[in-house]
């Protein structure tokens, strides 16, 4: 499994993903940072979760933004 398998297949550059999915792909990410052997690896991996969860933020703004423009259907 990859670690950005919660994000229903986005891949950078892809479709939007949702906040959920950057968020839970960020977790995955630093659980298997917890358990890597090699400590450069570790480091990757947290740098890449910290990378997703600064998007998860970013898309979450979007969203939060796109609720409060869009009128009630």
């Amino acid at each position: 499994m990859t670690a950005w398998s919660h994000t229903q297949g986005a891949s950078p550059g892809g479709a939007k993903e949702s906040s959920q999915g950057l968020r839970a792909a960020a977790q995955n990410l630093r659980q298997m940072a917890r358990v890597a052997q090699d400590p450069a690896m570790a480091e990757r991996l947290n740098r890449a979760a910290d990378t997703y969860t600064a998007r998860a933020d970013k898309r979450a703004a979007a969203e939060a933004a796109d609720r409060r423009t869009v009128p009630n259907a």
